[in-house]
């Protein structure tokens, strides 16, 4: 199998990085050439690498959160996972035998009801639950992998970490009018509607979009993401990034969530790609590698486990290779604007 080369390593990382800045800005940050970057982005998306989606922020109605870490029963696991997909609110679902994972973005007072659904099922041998207000401020870290891969190639990260979309800057306290959500229902559904491979899905991010789009994006209500697919990038210096894990526990008396998570960032060199507080309470998702290339090999970091241990109590780890998960809804918004 072919490697990434630097050159694509560095374009993949100003693209997961970048915003609604004009395309100047990161081809500047990748530091290849103008027609090598174009060249690399296009083949970044043709081959899977990468994909765009559109995040509505909860001032688009779907103001709370919930994420769900189950066990299942191994023969149950299967049929699980297909019932948390004929959950409206499901956005995110990965699993496989030994875990499932969901995200569900929720109106308000409806969390409670999905919990006791998820709750009752049968197929499960053990569930945990966080249901937060989808906010940055429960929410500070929300599916950014800038940080794990700027990291892994050795590139400088810009936005990360990014949380939750935060919604407009300046919101009138009025519910979006139904022409507002028909076009964010529009832009949300843009990756879906086109071909695989036509040109206009290479354009940089809202780049053609008319007016009004582009002003519902620059007013806060959608936030503009791209995605990486670690199952089609190809091996970087000899390693992947082919493992997930999802770590859980309690904030200890006097350590907050920005300790904690300062700590796992500048001593343990660990950038979790999800991060999620309800009230001492926390969610970390985080990605490991496979193979002895990338990721800062041979630098100086403290182990994850007690770094952990020193902020958490009652630490639970979930941790498998992303080979044997599936993932039937990937950033799917579209549901809650329809």
């Amino acid at each position: 199998m072919r490697e990434l080369s630097e050159g694509e390593a560095a374009v993949v990382s100003a693209l997961l990085g970048t915003g609604l800045e004009p395309q100047a800005t990161a081809l500047r940050r990748s530091g290849v050439p103008r027609s090598t970057f174009t060249v690399i982005r296009r083949k970044a998306f043709q081959e899977g690498w990468l994909y765009e989606r559109y995040l509505p922020s909860a001032a688009l109605g779907a103001e709370h959160a919930l994420f769900a870490l189950g066990r299942p029963f191994a023969e149950s696991a299967r049929a699980v996972l297909q019932r948390w997909s004929e959950e409206p609110s499901a956005v995110y679902l990965t699993g496989g035998v030994d875990l499932l994972f969901g995200a569900f973005l929720l109106k308000e007072g409806r969390s409670a009801a999905l919990a006791t659904r998820l709750e009752a099922d049968p197929g499960l041998e053990q569930l945990k639950l966080w249901k937060v207000e989808a906010a940055p401020s429960s929410i500070p870290v929300y599916f950014d992998y800038e940080g794990v891969w700027s990291h892994w190639t050795g590139q400088r990260s810009l936005r990360y970490p990014r949380p939750f979309p935060p919604g407009p800057r300046k919101p009138s306290g009025e519910p979006p009018s139904p022409g507002l959500r028909e076009t964010a229902r529009e832009i949300v559904e843009r990756p879906f509607r086109e071909t695989p491979g036509s040109e206009e899905l290479h354009r940089f991010g809202p780049a053609g979009f008319p007016r009004s789009w582009r002003r519902l994006l620059a007013r806060g209500y959608l936030e503009w993401r791209v995605f990486p697919d670690f199952s089609t990038i190809p091996p970087f210096q000899g390693g992947r990034l082919d493992r997930v894990a999802l770590l859980h526990g309690t904030l200890r008396d006097d350590h907050t969530p920005a300790d904690l998570f300062r700590d796992l960032v500048g001593l343990s060199r660990v950038f979790p790609f999800l991060y999620v507080i309800e009230n001492h309470r926390v969610l970390l998702g985080a990605l490991g590698r496979m193979g002895s290339g990338g990721g800062g090999a041979g630098e100086d970091r403290a182990p994850v486990l007690p770094t952990l241990e020193r902020h958490l109590s009652g630490v639970g780890v979930a941790a498998v290779g992303r080979e044997g998960l599936a993932i039937p809804r990937d950033h799917r918004y579209e549901t809650l604007l329809t």
